[in-house]
């Protein structure tokens, strides 16, 4: 649509700015790339913080359009005719291009301003019914949201194609990837990732040269289903100056040859065992992390406690946000440890973002006696997330039965994690496997354990290898395995391990590893 600022408004377009489109769309076709066209995003209906648009967009009465609220959009009978115009416009002029992969509504249509599913959910019935009659073409449909879960009863519309996830900000984003998958998978539709990255607030360059964000998720979704691979968001602002470019031809190496559909891939669990288990087993951290983060009242925006027992297991997993006791009084939640560990526990309370509107303060107290406390102070004179206090608050905890609290006593919030050092006995290596299996070729992908982005970019403590273990994969008894073992930053095979037949699995030899590895087998005719 036109600008109000040049005079224009709903139901006029903008001749330069759809020839840019052009210009993408021609890049496109030469580069053999695939295009999906987002129609909408969020910001044309979004008022006052994060990214709005509201008060500059042409729908709004103020500046001649139909909508007095941003809400009005879902039922609005005139926005609805100038909407279904603007789809006829755009099948129109970029319709017939063979680069066209689908037609996205909306870029994170949840966070609009007084979003509610019901009215976005007819909404999405009647223009995706509409779309689809006048695209002579078919091509997909999709939307997309902001919040991890998504909307599932838009995402299950029949009408809608595949479903998309956009995460950020969690310190380890591999697992959510595979979740996401997993689940989204029963909706019986093609899934990916279309968004990802360390933080939604910024790529987070200097903490992450090297592009674990970017390398990780695109390796998880490629063995764990996905339609596509993850795909960064911060394209211009960390792949381009970081030359991260290299990351994705290995992949691409790895998976070159395969039918996808071909194969009917389904997801499987394989197992890792030490080749030779250590005596005594080592020890490992227990971290609890990823936890919810909400604005909303209750759930665990309020005081809560959290068992941790002398084996190393807590009764509940806390909130990833710590509120303070000024901005928003109602979210106030300090969280309470009990624990009972046989011998002296180093705690870390391990801080990330901290808000701008105020800063933060922590205050750590050991059986009610002060233990310690710090300023997360806000001296900027901006509301930009402050960075600078990421890393760990430590506290000894003595062996035996102790309460340790952990409480905000600022201003506003600042995201935690918590990690009670070695207090875990690894039965098992500290080594993460997924994987996934078809008609003739198995993907897995394996990392070291704690080798998440955060870890690995925001602590400076040295991360041990992954031993030599042994990787056991479900597999036919009747039918001969080739196994190849890949670097996955120089698309290299390392080796060809011979596959180790029992009944009804396979077990192949892994030697020792920095970060990940992906192995590939590969059935032998006959």
């Amino acid at each position: 649509p036109g600008k109000p600022g040049e005079g224009k408004g709903l139901g006029f377009f903008s001749q330069a700015h759809a020839w840019r489109l052009d210009y993408v769309q021609q890049l496109a076709e030469q580069l053999g790339l695939r295009l999906k066209f987002c129609i909408d995003s969020y910001n044309i209906l979004r008022q006052k913080d994060g990214y709005p648009q509201w008060d500059n967009t042409p729908h709004n009465l103020a500046n001649g359009g139909p909508l007095k609220e941003p809400a009005d959009f879902w039922n609005n009978a005139e926005m609805d005719r100038l909407y279904r115009y603007k789809l006829r416009y755009l099948v129109a002029r970029y319709g017939a291009s063979t680069h066209l992969l689908s037609w996205e509504f909306w870029n994170e249509v949840d966070i609009t301003t007084g979003y509610r599913t019901q009215p976005a959910l007819a909404w999405h019935e009647k223009m995706a019914a509409h779309l689809r009659a006048i695209d002579p073409y078919h091509h997909l449909l999709t939307t997309s949201f902001a919040n991890t879960p998504g909307d599932a009863a838009i995402d299950q519309l029949s009408l809608l194609d595949y479903s998309q996830t956009h995460h950020y900000g969690s310190p380890d984003l591999v697992p959510t990837v595979v979740s996401a998958q997993l689940k989204k998978t029963l909706y019986r539709k093609p899934h990916y990732v279309g968004e990802i990255g360390a933080d939604a607030g910024g790529p987070r360059g200097k903490d992450d040269p090297r592009g674990y964000q970017v390398h990780d998720p695109m390796w998880a979704s490629a063995v764990s289903g996905g339609a596509a691979c993850a795909q960064s968001w911060w394209w211009d602002n960390l792949i381009q100056p970081q030359n991260l470019y290299p990351l994705f031809g290995p992949l691409a190496r790895f998976v070159k040859g395969i039918d996808w559909p071909a194969e009917k891939f389904h997801a499987i669990q394989p197992k890792v065992e030490w080749q030779t288990a250590p005596n005594p087993l080592p020890r490992a951290d227990l971290v609890l992390s990823q936890g919810p983060v909400s604005w909303e009242t209750g759930g665990l925006n309020r005081p809560h406690e959290v068992t941790v027992t002398s084996a190393g297991q807590a009764s509940l997993n806390p909130a990833g946000i710590l509120h303070g006791r000024v901005n928003h009084t109602n979210l106030h939640n300090p969280v309470t440890f009990q624990l009972n560990h046989p011998r002296e526990t180093p705690f870390d309370l391990l801080v990330g973002d901290v808000s701008g509107h105020g800063g933060a303060r922590v205050r750590i107290t050991l059986d009610g006696q002060p233990a310690i406390e710090k300023d997360f102070a806000d001296t900027d004179n901006s509301t930009a997330t402050l960075k600078q206090y990421a890393g760990p608050v430590r506290v000894l905890i003595p062996a035996g039965k102790h309460t340790l609290k952990v409480e905000n006593t600022g201003r506003d919030w600042f995201l935690a994690s918590y990690r009670f050092k070695d207090a875990l006995v690894e039965q098992n290596p500290p080594v993460l496997a997924w994987g996934q299996a078809g008609q003739k070729t198995v993907l897995i992908w394996l990392r070291v354990k704690d080798a998440s982005w955060k870890r690995l970019c925001t602590q400076p403590e040295p991360l041990a290898p992954a031993p030599p273990t042994i990787l056991t994969i479900p597999l036919p008894s009747n039918q001969e395995w080739q196994a190849e073992v890949w670097d996955t930053w120089t698309g290299e095979i390392i080796v060809q391990p011979r596959v180790e037949r029992q009944v009804n699995q396979g077990r192949i030899r892994i030697p020792t590893f920095n970060h990940d590895l992906a192995i590939k087998l590969v059935r032998q005719h006959g």
